[in-house]
């Protein structure tokens, strides 16, 4: 099974699949393109949850190719974006599908990893992340800095669908479980686990609030 950005496999994976982890030069942009076009389902669902509203300031951790970015910015057309990326070629496909859309002038994007996050403080009405979680090196250093950004009475969804090889539907939920737990101790309340049945495998979205 294909690995995608912000997802390792058990195995570090060689060559082209090693573009999935952090895309890099002219392969890694072929590589965001690929991943641009293939995870709607689950973006959809994901995006569904965080019960956007025009007015909101909204934060993406891993945006890849800035696909969900671009549909958030035209969800919240009186608020803004925002986003980091360990990605230097993923933040330059972001921000021209920005621009492409109009949304660019409402956009903040970084070139920065989850811990720390180089935004004030409780700033963000929305954060989301979508199968990034399991390339953070600190999952309570990191819940820590969502805790942080958050606004007061904000929500955040972080969301995981392994896709490494053996990958199954407990694999979801036991890391489900993990993201959760660290929520908690970030000192996030209202915390619950969505599931939605994707191939190849559940994808499990966890939600909080501040």
């Amino acid at each position: 099974m294909r690995p995608e950005s912000c997802s390792p496999p058990a195995e570090r994976p060689r060559g082209f699949f090693a573009q999935f982890g952090k895309p890099t030069g002219t392969l890694g942009a072929v590589v965001g393109q690929l991943m641009a076009l293939k995870n709607g389902p689950r973006s959809r669902f994901v995006l569904s949850l965080l019960d956007l509203a025009p007015h909101h300031r909204a934060l993406e951790i891993g945006f890849g190719p800035g696909v969900d970015l671009a549909r958030v910015a035209a969800l919240v057309p009186e608020g803004s974006v925002a986003g980091v990326d360990h990605s230097d070629v993923m933040l330059r496909q972001a921000r021209r599908r920005l621009k492409r859309t109009g949304h660019l002038a409402r956009a903040d994007l970084r070139l920065a990893g989850v811990a720390p996050l180089p935004f004030a403080d409780a700033v963000f009405e929305r954060l989301f992340s979508i199968n990034c979680v399991q390339s953070w090196d600190n999952l309570d250093a990191a819940t820590r800095e969502i805790s942080r950004v958050l606004a007061p009475t904000g929500r955040v969804a972080i969301a995981f669908q392994p896709m490494s090889r053996g990958a199954t539907d407990d694999s979801a939920r036991r890391k489900a479980a993990e993201i959760a737990d660290s929520l908690g101790r970030a000192g996030l309340r209202e915390i619950s686990i969505s599931e939605r049945a994707l191939r190849p495998v559940l994808c499990c979205c966890v939600l909080a609030t501040r």
